[in-house]
């Protein structure tokens, strides 16, 4: 069996030492875990930067992401409405963006709150680029080209299922709370919480009550 020496922050040890301990989870077994998991999926289940983002913050930056590749993906059928002859070379260059985007947030779901409607969007999202990418027309070697009536109604309509899917999806909120939230718990000035859609109707309705 092999031993790992590793340095770690004093009060983060402490913090952590608590958790595991109330989870009754042994040091070994919690390294144990960690390490199974990237030899099994070849990355590490959290992103290391010099901020450490929260589920809900990694969630905010795929939404985005997601409506940034839904803003291209509706801007190419309404050029498609208002041009006859489309140029290719920009399309390619358009759809790699939107390729690049999908295979991050898909790479990041993982770490996100809400899995499930999230991979649903980014499939979406896939199949979109996937009817474009079959136009018969569409791809290198061509430098402008025309696209069918039967390919814009099918991309159009997938675009569509991914306009509707997006509006319905609700991202947690984060919302940053006074001195003294209406539960008594004190916080910081600068402490930021995330509270779903159903607890920011709440406190909303709550703070217009007093």
């Amino acid at each position: 069996m092999a031993t790992i020496n590793a340095r770690i922050d004093d009060d983060i040890k402490a913090k952590a030492d608590e958790v595991l301990k109330k989870i009754d989870i042994s040091h070994t077994q919690a390294i144990s875990a960690l390490y199974q998991y990237i030899a099994d999926c070849g990355r590490l289940p959290f992103q290391i930067s010099m901020q450490v983002k929260t589920p809900a913050d990694i969630q905010e930056e795929i939404y985005n992401q997601l409506k940034s590749a839904n803003a291209s993906l509706n801007a190419i059928v309404r050029n498609i409405e208002e041009n006859e002859v489309l140029d290719n070379l920009e399309l390619v260059t358009e759809f790699n963006r939107i390729h690049e985007i999908h295979r991050d947030v898909w790479n990041r779901i993982p770490l996100a709150e809400d899995i499930p409607p999230l991979e649903a969007l980014a499939a979406t999202m896939k199949k979109c680029t996937m009817i474009f990418m079959e136009f018969k027309h569409f791809g290198y070697g061509f430098t402008g080209f025309r696209v069918l009536p039967e390919e814009y109604q099918l991309f159009s309509a997938a675009v569509e299922r991914f306009n509707h899917q997006l509006v319905a999806f609700k991202p947690a909120a984060p919302v940053y709370l006074n001195l003294h939230d209406r539960e008594g718990i004190t916080r910081s000035k600068a402490e930021c919480v995330t509270l779903n859609p159903t607890q920011l109707e709440k406190k909303e309705a709550g703070n217009e009550n007093q």
